[in-house]
């Protein structure tokens, strides 16, 4: 059995027409409907390159002897998701997993078909009021619990 993380990894060897789909996920927002093409698809950088901008990720600063994985890494928009293994105890992290289970307002939003298949804790700091927005489905921002 692979995990989330393996499958994540993984995705990008997969061509995006093998790749599963879900009801959930066809919904096609704004610009897809529009039929017109995203700054993405068009080759161009949606922010100023890391190259030109001296910005460093985390794991490219660490000493090698911490070696960081990144599962995203998206230049065109500056999107990326990078982690450390095995960097806290399986106690730590568990209590880490109970606390945001039990300690934040998991809200499951309503699609055109009915609940969606997953929750969502959309977070934001002091009086930030963006929603959090995939696909048709909009979640209401919650400020940052006090234990966070």
């Amino acid at each position: 059995n692979l995990s989330a993380l393996d499958l994540l990894i993984a995705r990008d060897e997969i061509p995006p027409e093998k790749r599963l789909r879900h009801g959930w996920d066809e919904a096609k927002d704004e610009t897809e409907l529009s039929g017109e093409k995203t700054s993405m698809e068009k080759g161009e950088n949606l922010e100023e390159p890391r190259s030109e901008t001296g910005l460093k990720l985390i794991g490219e600063e660490a000493p090698s002897t911490l070696p960081w994985k990144y599962v995203l890494k998206d230049e065109a928009t500056r999107s990326f998701v990078g982690f450390l293994p095995r960097t806290l105890g399986e106690d730590v992290c568990r209590s880490f997993f109970l606390k945001a289970l039990e300690g934040a307002e998991w809200i499951q939003p309503t699609g055109p078909n009915g609940p969606i298949p997953r929750k969502t804790a959309w977070m934001v700091y002091f009086d930030c009021t963006c929603t959090y927005r995939y696909g048709r489905i909009e979640v209401q921002p919650q400020q940052y619990p006090q234990w966070m």
